[in-house]
């Protein structure tokens, strides 16, 4: 069986970081694993040597615009990368089965291009909310069927280091692309009300840009904010006590949890979304259905480190149902059988 990734998998950015790691559960199942970069590989991506030395062959970049001779009727799985589904005409008249995996709730202005020339071969979503708002969306581009496999996840890749909370800094951090979307006002808001209660408090953003600032506001001084890519997750994580994610759209199956959960960071997420596939609130992490919410639970935690460590030792333990590493190998082999 011969299995095409078409687009890298990189350090920074969730269906980037997914994609790499479903590769590596595609490996240990057996499945032959070829790469076809759309972009430049950076010296300092870590990706093409982990999957090397997982058995993946890995092509040249595909840049210009003309495929490679050599995809043939292979069985192509794309991450949303835009390069590539805008490749599917070409994909499909070379005999190629394509599978694409969106990675929001949403269908995106270039998905909407190509469903309305090449549909994709099969569609897998990563969380039963993502399935249940994309199905009737998908069904208007004649695509009936969306199947369910739970993200991939690799936790060696974040070794399990709580950070001690010894009544110092209490340091709260936030992850996300520099996108707006991702960085809503409400976010320094929440942080703020904290810290008129938990003088300690401090805030650590990474992927924040100063375009950003003119939808979230200006971070006080208070706050440490670092540019996309500036350190990886991992090393972001372990010098934090608290997660706080709060996107303005009901997110999909953030990998950012996975992470934190690995980690050994508590998360207090929003309560809408696939959120709910991945927190059991109170138990191995805490969902808040608004800034008061969360205002209160960023108190609670602060202040009580034997529950907030009780959390992160029931998260990390809980990766184990939210990522079952057979199940989703199974769930991948019965799907490319099945194309």
């Amino acid at each position: 069986m011969q299995i095409v990734l078409f687009g890298l998998p990189a350090e920074y950015g969730g269906a980037c970081r997914e994609s790499g790691d479903v590769a590596l559960a595609w490996r240990s199942a057996g499945i032959d694993v070829t790469v076809l970069p759309c972009n430049p590989i950076k010296p300092d991506n870590h990706w093409p040597r982990r999957l090397c030395e997982a058995g993946c062959k890995i092509e040249e970049p595909f840049l210009n615009g003309e495929l490679p001779e050599w995809l043939k009727d292979c069985t192509v799985v794309d991450f949303q990368a835009e390069r590539a589904v805008r490749s599917w005409p070409q994909l499909k008249k070379r005999g190629c089965r394509l599978v694409h995996v969106p990675c929001h709730a949403f269908v995106m202005e270039h998905e909407d291009s190509a469903f309305r020339i090449v549909p994709p071969t099969a569609v897998v979503c990563q969380s039963m909310f993502q399935r249940n708002v994309l199905a009737p969306l998908y069904a208007a581009y004649g695509i009936n069927e969306l199947h369910r496999i739970p993200a991939a996840f690799e936790p060696k890749f974040f070794p399990f280091e709580p950070r001690e909370y010894d009544g110092g800094n209490f340091v709260v951090g936030a992850i996300g692309r520099d996108d707006p979307s991702k960085w809503p006002a409400r976010i320094l808001k929440v942080l703020k009300a904290a810290k008129a209660r938990v003088p300690k408090l401090r805030g650590r953003f990474l992927g924040w840009t100063p375009a950003v600032e003119k939808w979230s506001g200006k971070p006080p001084d208070w706050v440490q904010c670092f540019p996309p890519g500036y350190v990886t997750s991992s090393a972001f994580l372990c010098d934090t006590h608290a997660l706080i994610c709060m996107s303005d759209y009901a997110e999909n199956a953030p990998r950012v949890v996975l992470e934190a959960f690995s980690s050994g960071v508590p998360v207090i997420a929003d309560s809408r979304g696939g959120y709910f596939e991945q927190i059991r609130h109170g138990e191995n992490g805490f969902l808040a259905a608004n800034e008061y919410a969360a205002v209160e639970l960023l108190c609670e935690i602060s202040h009580d480190e034997e529950l907030r460590i009780n959390i992160v030792n029931a998260a990390r333990e809980s990766l184990v149902e939210i990522a079952p590493q057979a199940t989703i190998q199974g769930d991948w082999m019965a799907l490319f059988a099945s194309l």
